[in-house]
């Protein structure tokens, strides 16, 4: 399946993805055409450890307004935009 298939998504929930796959977590960025997602608002990465960074266009989703990061303790860039960003970061981001 392709993301832009899923261009109607509203809510997506990846939290703790390592589970879901079996493996020791595996998620270190969102795929480059993750913007396409253009009716995604809220958005759940958290108790993905090993999500490192959070694609800039992601920024630019007009729709989204929500995204947890709560757990994802090796998210070291974030990018500033302050009507997305309601979750708990690790203290660099405060």
């Amino acid at each position: 399946m392709h993301i832009v298939s899923l261009s109607n998504l509203h809510h997506l929930d990846i939290s703790n993805a390592w589970y879901i796959l079996r493996t020791p977590n595996q998620i270190t960025c969102l795929p480059d055409n993750f913007s396409q997602l253009s009716s995604l608002r809220h958005l759940n990465l958290s108790g993905n450890n090993t999500l490192k960074v959070l694609t800039p266009e992601i920024a630019d989703m007009p729709l989204l307004t929500k995204i947890d990061t709560d757990r994802c303790e090796s998210l070291t860039k974030v990018t500033s935009h302050s009507k997305i960003f309601s979750a708990s970061f690790p203290a660099a981001f405060h």
